[in-house]
């Protein structure tokens, strides 16, 4: 092969790759926590439906559940808002899920979470190995506490609201601090607009090393 046409070669690769960056408008982007650790995954399932703004207790029965990544699979049916908060049962509550996209989001490919749907066993980002072991059962006994009234504010103009399934959600439990959330008994808040429900179809949590 020639020098010009090896020139040749190189410059037909470099400018695809250059249109490519162009246009696309940002990088594949990754929420959550991702890593190259030996993880395992307590999963359960559920089929609870919650038209409403209420709460549930989370129990284990077996001493305190010192929790590290706590996420949620489900569904919104309705055009109303929904947030879904976790309860340390000590004043300080996270965010696990809201319906709320900001119109002005990239709607391309991402990963939110820790695992998507299917569970992850291969490489991290980084190159590192990352092996993931789901384990299910019946962790937690779940029993409603209480009905509530809550009013949402309304949106901005650049936030849509968003119905259908979400899997592996857990907008600020993706990966807790150590011992901020150790305890034998949790609170799971549900704000729901009124004619909007949620089915809860699976809870899945990783403990602290």
């Amino acid at each position: 092969m020639n020098t010009l046409y090896k020139i040749e070669i190189f410059a037909a690769i470099f400018g695809i790759l250059v249109v490519g960056m162009i246009m696309l408008p940002t990088p594949l982007t990754f929420t959550g926590y991702v890593s190259g650790l030996n993880l395992t995954i307590y999963s359960q399932n559920l089929d609870l439906w919650i038209d409403g703004s209420q709460s549930y207790t989370l129990t284990t029965g077996n001493g305190n559940l010192n929790l590290k990544s706590f996420m949620l699979d489900g569904e919104v049916i309705g055009k109303g808002r929904v947030e879904i908060l976790l309860d340390n049962g000590k004043g300080q509550q996270l965010l696990v899920y809201e319906n709320v996209q900001r119109t002005s989001e990239f709607k391309g490919p991402s990963i939110t979470g820790i695992v998507p749907r299917g569970g992850i066993t291969g490489k991290s980002i980084d190159g590192s190995s990352d092996t993931v072991t789901e384990k299910n059962g019946v962790w937690l006994a779940i029993q409603p506490k209480k009905i509530m009234n809550y009013e949402f504010t309304q949106l901005n103009q650049d936030e849509d609201i968003v119905e259908g399934e979400f899997y592996s959600v857990c907008a600020e439990t993706c990966n807790m601090k150590e011992n901020i959330f150790n305890s034998a008994s949790y609170e799971l808040v549900f704000r729901i607009e009124k004619g909007t429900a949620v089915r809860l179809k699976e809870i899945k949590y990783i403990l602290q090393d």
